[in-house]
């Protein structure tokens, strides 16, 4: 059994990053486990400050150092680099169309990660051709999800803007990605927490009724799967993707406004920039679902 790689101690899998593992291993295009986003603002930036921000965000953001490392035996571990000294790329895409901008970092999003004692992200600054600037992001899903990648950004444009802006406040301190995997592998290793869950669970399941498919845009799928049945009664329905295609969506917003393919999460950046301040809108650390009644952040 390992227990450290390079001087640091290494750490089992979750069972979380074990079932990505699991269907990445039969998935034809192995960048299934990436998420691909940018976010750009229709304004002038400072590189250098960017990019000695980008760095500072790393140092303090366990989970974006994160490493995994098989051993002999095909066991995968992880643990987390004392250091991110990558270079921090720039791509001028200004002399390019837009389409074509975003068909290269497209591109980009569906190249996977090299899995055994490699980064598992990669950050590029962009100067888009409509004028916008900022930062593509790219990831893996064993690392993170959409959340803690807000809670990344967010904490690069704080950083910048320390930097930039008179009045704007270090931001507080990231939570630990280590001290919350070892609450999380405690639980999982046979906790009394983890006893009484999955009693809640099993008496959920067998004293209630048989579930009923109810789809995000309503009763149609569920409609469609009875009458391909003939069977008016039908509570199921399939709801799977033909598709493991990484892609990357590209909106456009109005100037001085951020393109955030996961949502209009910095949808008030125009006004930060110009108030010169950050708002402590969201959550510094992504979930990770414990029990039923809680949930753990990290980061």
């Amino acid at each position: 059994m390992m227990s450290e790689w390079k001087g640091q101690p290494v750490y089992p899998l979750t069972a979380a990053q074990k079932f990505h593992l699991f269907y990445q291993n039969f998935c034809p295009k192995k960048e299934v486990l990436n998420i691909g986003t940018s976010l750009t603002i229709g304004t002038d930036i400072d590189w250098k400050v960017l990019k000695q921000s980008v760095y500072k965000a790393y140092e303090r953001c366990e989970s974006m150092r994160l490493r995994f490392v098989k051993d002999e035996d095909g066991t995968w571990y992880q643990y987390v680099t004392e250091k991110e000294e990558r270079d921090i790329e720039f791509v001028d895409f200004s002399g390019k169309t837009m389409k074509e901008a975003e068909t290269e970092m497209t591109r980009w999003t569906q190249v996977p990660f090299e899995r055994q004692d490699s980064p598992m992200n990669r950050i590029v600054m962009i100067k888009m051709p409509d004028g916008y600037n900022g930062l593509y992001v790219l990831l893996d899903h064993m690392t993170a999800d959409a959340q803690s990648l807000i809670c990344f950004l967010k904490d690069v444009i704080e950083l910048y803007c320390n930097v930039k802006f008179e009045g704007v406040a270090y931001p507080k301190e990231m939570a630990s990605y280590i001290e919350q995997l070892k609450k999380d592998l405690a639980y999982e290793a046979g906790s009394k927490a983890k006893e009484r869950d999955e009693k809640f669970f099993r008496d959920l399941i067998d004293h209630s009724p048989e579930p009923i498919y109810n789809g995000i845009r309503g009763s149609q799928q569920l409609e469609e799967e009875r009458r391909k049945s003939g069977d008016p009664n039908a509570r199921a329905a399939v709801n799977v993707s033909d598709s493991v295609d990484s892609a990357l969506d590209i909106k456009k917003k109005p100037a001085m406004k951020p393109v955030c393919l996961f949502g209009s999460c910095f949808g008030k950046m125009k006004e930060v920039m110009s108030l010169h301040r950050i708002r402590n809108s969201f959550a510094r650390s992504c979930l990770l679902p414990e029990r039923p009644e809680k949930a753990k952040v990290l980061c």
